[in-house]
């Protein structure tokens, strides 16, 4: 009797050791499944989120070339429609888009039941949890701060300044026109000492003026250094030291350059390069040519191409960075530097008179323009921006 009960009692223990024991793989096998849904829905949102991300930059991009907002939404959408959350392409209603002018675009990625559908589960529906809802949101600015541009043209403008030729409230005589600290011109940069405050630089202001580009004067005027014949609006012409000649201010204008001088930021030197006014006004000419279609156009305050379904220009030979230097370091001596770059400018190059050779005027115009954010140098610039996440 005692020897039948012992292996009694032993079967029942080996009972309750194989009844732990399935009930243990049942748990596992139930974590296990539900931690592949839960990688899988982290995966969904992760897509969710960078879609949302990526739109949101398209829609702040938008409103550096067409600042009136009203091509933010279709911006944002078209990036949106060529990703998927898992299998399912996102469509963004305009009621997921925020556009906060002037600079800021905040957009909504949601997959539910009442839109786009849920995100389905694989194993978690045992448990009677068939979908799962994914929303993400974020927001981008077109901000300014530091930003390297590349394919800058080899072109320069002096920054505006402080002029007692033209002192307000009246325009008096008490100097000249052209940059003479003598006469207490004075120049401060893109902003004040606060960083925040516009100052008499091309700023925004000055977006969308159509200007004259005139060959620098040169020579000095009478007085001691630093007195020089320098204007607003003239341009001076720069090469990297290792280049010098037409032909590479030629190749420049005409297309971008690649290597190590590609990108400037505010604070570079630049180095001042003989030319003539008949070589800049027949590059410009060309250009001109290659782009026809492309012109300001007020309503959006963007650039179009008329020959390709009125198109927003984003960019190119014709719409492109240039430097704009501090008079303050303006020198026509020696081997150089002979300035100093203090930011940039858009510039849209409109029309060339069609002559005479060597006194044709070159008429463009102040635009926004996209920047390479990150950059190492100073401001540059409160015209160009560069695009960052702030949501």
């Amino acid at each position: 009797m005692r020897v039948s009960h012992g292996l009694g009692r032993g079967g029942d223990e080996r009972g309750a050791i194989s009844a732990f024991l399935a009930l243990g793989i049942v748990v596992f096998l139930s974590m296990a499944a539900l931690s592949i849904d839960l990688g899988m829905l982290m995966q969904r949102r992760t897509e969710a989120q960078r879609t949302a991300d990526g739109a949101a930059l398209a829609g702040a991009a938008s409103l550096i070339y067409v600042p009136d907002g009203s091509q933010a939404r279709d911006w944002a959408k078209a990036y949106a429609d060529s990703n998927d959350v898992g299998t399912s392409n996102i469509l963004l209603r305009d009621q997921d888009i925020d556009v906060i002018l002037p600079d800021t675009v905040r957009v909504r990625v949601l997959r539910s039941q009442s839109y786009g559908g849920p995100v389905s589960t694989l194993f978690a529906r045992l448990f009677g949890m068939n979908d799962v809802d994914v929303g993400t949101v974020a927001a981008a600015e077109a901000a300014t701060g530091p930003s390297s541009v590349s394919c800058v043209l080899p072109v320069a403008l002096p920054d505006r300044w402080y002029d007692t030729f033209y002192s307000p409230p009246e325009p008096v005589s008490i100097g000249t026109p052209e940059w003479e600290p003598l006469d207490g011109d004075y120049y401060i940069g893109p902003y004040q000492a606060d960083g925040i405050t516009p100052e008499a630089a091309y700023t925004g202001w000055q977006l969308y003026e159509p200007f004259v580009l005139l060959p620098s004067q040169g020579g000095s005027t009478p007085g001691p250094p630093p007195s020089t014949r320098l204007m607003p609006g003239m341009w001076e012409l720069w090469l990297p030291p290792q280049n010098n000649g037409v032909p590479p201010i030629r190749e420049r204008i005409l297309g971008c350059p690649d290597g190590e001088d590609s990108a400037y930021v505010a604070g570079d030197s630049l180095y001042r390069e003989s030319g003539n006014r008949q070589t800049l006004a027949e590059t410009f000419r060309d250009i001109i040519n290659l782009y026809p279609g492309q012109e300001y156009n007020s309503s959006c305050q963007c650039i179009i191409d008329t020959l390709n379904g009125n198109q927003v220009v984003t960019g190119g030979l014709r719409y492109r960075a240039m430097p704009v230097f501090d008079p303050n370091t303006y020198t026509q001596q020696g081997s150089g530097p002979h300035f100093e770059i203090s930011h940039f400018v858009g510039v849209f190059i409109e029309d060339v008179d069609p002559g005479p050779p060597g006194a044709a005027n070159i008429y463009g115009r102040i635009m926004p323009l996209l920047a390479i954010g990150g950059g190492s140098g100073s401001n540059a610039g409160p015209v160009v921006k560069y695009l960052r996440l702030v949501e």
